[in-house]
């Protein structure tokens, strides 16, 4: 999964201002550039990990979920041009 160039600022700049912040959904979609359904969904596959805080509640960490997605990063491989 490859995380859109032009979020990648945004994101190093959230991490360093939030790095032991807890996130909610909504504001973690928003960072990422995703719809809060996508993160839904990640939790569901467990490709990131959350907290739950509540009956309803779960809570992120940007570090964490950066860390989580990357293990799912396509690299390209060769030198096709």
């Amino acid at each position: 999964m490859k995380i859109r160039e032009s979020v990648c600022s945004s994101i190093n700049d959230a991490a360093t201002s939030r790095s032991k912040k807890f996130l909610k959904k909504a504001e973690l979609a928003a960072i990422l550039g995703v719809q809060t359904r996508t993160v839904e969904t990640w939790v569901r596959k467990r490709k990131i990990s959350s907290i739950k805080a509540g009956h309803r509640t779960q809570l992120f960490q940007l570090e964490k979920v950066i860390r989580d997605l990357s293990r799912f990063e396509i690299h390209a491989i060769g030198g096709g041009k």
